[in-house]
């Protein structure tokens, strides 16, 4: 157990200590006193408890407000610190709750029962796991080292990538210097911090000696390996529990080995054979453990690879998604600039021939004969003829373009369909 004091920057003092109760005894304000040595103390506390308190209520309907969840919870628990609903677990239905309790006993009576009851309705509680945190160096903002290992040469800011000790950086353009999104460099999103998560994960996976004693971490989804969401040191002192939990869990309707007839001469020796069966017995078995790990393995790069495939192949399929959205969205405007091209050449034809009419009109009331043969011609061009070809090639491009739009969206409803 380690506890350390120091002053920050601003003179306040900070306290880190690796004992759970020790620290959420002072998460407690009644427990710090107001006046020491004639000084008033402050104490700034912190936000949420650490994950040993914490409990997840999965599946809570959007209509139950986080203050009605309150005033339920605490008539049945005392020592609850907070509750909130988790940032992002938000699906227009339901979402996610978090509770922190100070009291060990509060917390484990809800995570041992499992059920939690409020407004009438019965939640299954859930232990909460944190997920493996990015560490950014607060100078350069890139995921690895910290400050004082970093020789970038100026404080870069996180939203414009510029200095951040010059001019206004508040409301500065946000674009990520990792990856050029429209994100700050810091989040999630950006593919560069994607990439050093799965690679700390994986390195994590792979050493979970680092991992400090009793600490348990929340493993996403696409890492998981034989449906193992979380990461702890004290589950991996047997480098084969993995494979044998698998195999126990999958091997419930396969036959064991068969056992070996009985021997035909009860009254033969084996003494003299003891020896080399026990050796053969021996290499035998370390033949299948060295076949085992390399199964193990085997299956571990499988996982990786079938992951990464996934990954890409439903990134490839959101592309061509969006790809189809932009064509159903240009076809569709094309459709309304051919209306109007047609609806215009319509009213152009009727303004030629409306005038036609009035030309021949005036020229034969004028009754100059030299007029006779230019009547003539003008009476005979066919606007009646013309506007019906008009609206037999429109009429022929429109349905043609329409069978179009709907092959593009059925071969992407295909394509999403046999992904799934």
């Amino acid at each position: 157990m380690e506890q350390t004091l120091f002053l920050n920057y601003n003179g306040d003092i900070n306290g880190i200590t690796s004992d759970i109760d020790l620290f959420t005894f002072l998460c407690d304000s009644q427990h710090i006193p107001n006046i020491l040595l004639d000084i008033k103390i402050n104490p700034v506390l912190p936000k949420n408890l650490p994950p040993q308190r914490t409990v997840l209520i999965k599946g809570v309907p959007n209509f139950l407000t986080i203050e009605d969840i309150k005033i339920d919870i605490n008539n049945k628990f005392k020592s609850i610190y907070y509750i909130d609903e988790i940032i992002g677990t938000n699906n227009g239905k339901t979402r996610y709750v978090r509770i922190d309790f100070l009291n060990s006993s509060e917390y484990n009576q809800i995570l041992n029962s499992g059920i939690i009851s409020f407004d009438g309705q019965c939640f299954h509680v859930h232990e909460y796991l944190a997920a493996p945190k990015v560490l950014f160096c607060s100078r350069c903002n890139i995921p690895g080292h910290t400050r004082k290992q970093c020789d970038f040469t100026f404080e870069r800011c996180k939203r414009c990538d510029k200095n951040r000790k010059e001019g206004e950086h508040k409301e500065c353009l946000i674009n990520c210097h990792n990856c050029g999104g429209s994100h700050v460099s810091t989040d999630f999103r950006c593919s560069l911090v994607q990439g050093f998560r799965e690679q700390l994960i994986q390195h994590l996976q792979q050493h979970p000696e680092y991992l400090p004693d009793n600490a348990q971490i929340f493993i996403p989804s696409h890492f998981r390996q034989y449906k193992q969401n979380f990461l702890s040191k004290n589950l991996q002192n047997d480098k084969y529990h993995d494979v044998k939990q698998y195999r126990m869990k999958n091997n419930n309707n396969i036959n064991e080995w068969p056992l070996l007839p009985p021997a035909v001469h009860d009254t033969l020796s084996y003494s003299k054979y003891s020896k080399g069966y026990l050796d053969d017995t021996i290499n035998l078995q370390v033949h299948l453990n060295r076949f085992e790990q390399e199964c193990y393995e085997a299956k571990q790069n499988y996982d990786k690879k079938h992951n990464a495939i996934k990954t890409k192949i439903n990134s490839c399929l959101n592309q061509i998604q969006s790809m189809m959205n932009c064509f159903s969205s240009t076809i569709q405007r094309q459709n309304e600039m051919m209306y109007v091209l047609k609806a215009s050449l319509n009213e152009c034809l009727d303004i030629i021939k409306i005038s036609n009419q009035a030309i021949c009109l005036m020229m034969t009331k004028s009754g100059d004969q030299q007029y006779t043969k230019m009547i003539e011609q003008l009476t005979t061009i066919p606007f009646d003829e013309r506007q019906a070809t008009i609206n037999k090639i429109f009429s022929a491009y429109t349905p043609l373009i329409e069978d179009i739009t709907t092959r593009i969206m059925d071969a992407a409803q295909h394509l999403i369909i046999n992904n799934d």
